[in-house]
């Protein structure tokens, strides 16, 4: 029984939340993954995820997405184009649009280095503001640099 101690009494949970994640490969050049977690004790759905990804056959690949989250009402569309310029090298935008507030909520534009046993990412990311009745946030500029030190896992850390 999931959660037995921290759910005791009348308010306990016999079940935890069930996630399926399922993989359809149209053909070689698309795919569809989808995610979704349900919750047996309140009966509903709790999340949602879904990516139709287009490979044509080049350097271009493009991704259309669905995000959901009844918890912290999170109902966006995710549109990805990116571009491999060769092995190592790859550009990728990501734009999401937020359908309940009928806005682009984040945009993000990453360009990569992947080696054998290391790479970086340097991201532009900007979110928008929101002037809302119990939220007020400003737009927001992010610069980020990430390392990617592969193989660390295989020594233990």
């Amino acid at each position: 029984e999931a959660k037995r101690q921290e759910h005791g009494g009348p308010n306990r949970r016999p079940w935890s939340t069930i996630v399926g994640d399922m993989y359809i490969y149209l053909n070689k050049y698309m795919n569809i993954r989808h995610k979704a977690t349900y919750d047996p004790a309140k009966g509903n759905m709790v999340t949602y995820n879904t990516d139709l990804t287009m490979q044509p056959g080049g350097p271009w690949f493009f991704v259309l997405g669905h995000r959901y989250t009844r918890q912290s009402t999170i109902n966006f569309i995710k549109v990805s184009a990116g571009y491999r310029l060769n092995k190592n090298w790859a550009a990728l935008a990501n734009v999401w649009y937020d359908q309940e507030q009928t806005k682009v909520r984040e945009q993000d534009f990453t360009v990569s280095y992947s080696g054998q046993c290391w790479g970086f990412s340097v991201h532009y990311i900007e979110k928008a503001g929101e002037n809302a009745p119990d939220i007020v946030r400003k737009r927001e500029t992010q610069y980020l640099f990430t390392i990617d030190l592969k193989g660390l896992t295989s020594v233990g850390f």
